[in-house]
């Protein structure tokens, strides 16, 4: 591709249109992610996880990132907007997915010596 007659006005513009479809695109795969693991249509494959690294060829920390990602937006509707407009990032849905897994496990460890007096 060449840019290079393109005004920096007009790059700049389409560059912007390109970053917007890009974040569409990804929720779009987030979504198509979900269905394929609701009806576990993976294939071959024992996973969602290993369909996604092996049919789609994502990396696996690429693929990690698109499932957490998917598994929150499937939860909490709010944040797929908020990563469409670039608000959140793959990378940060999926650090908040595991601290909120470590989370629910700190505080379930903590009430096991719990019991009813």
């Amino acid at each position: 591709m060449n840019f290079k007659n393109h005004s920096p006005e007009a790059l700049l513009s389409e560059l912007k249109s390109a970053v917007l479809t890009e974040r569409q695109s990804t929720t779009r795969v987030l979504h198509l992610l979900c269905e394929v693991e609701a009806r576990r249509i993976f294939g071959c494959h024992g996973s969602l996880f290993d369909f996604t690294v092996h049919e789609l060829g994502y990396s696996p920390d690429a693929a990690y990132r698109r499932i957490n990602a998917m598994r929150v937006i499937r939860d909490v509707p709010e944040v797929e907007a908020k990563l469409e407009s670039g608000s959140l990032s793959l990378s940060v849905v999926a650090e908040a997915t595991r601290f909120f897994r470590a989370g629910a496990g700190s505080r379930a460890r903590a009430g096991e010596g719990l019991t009813e007096s």
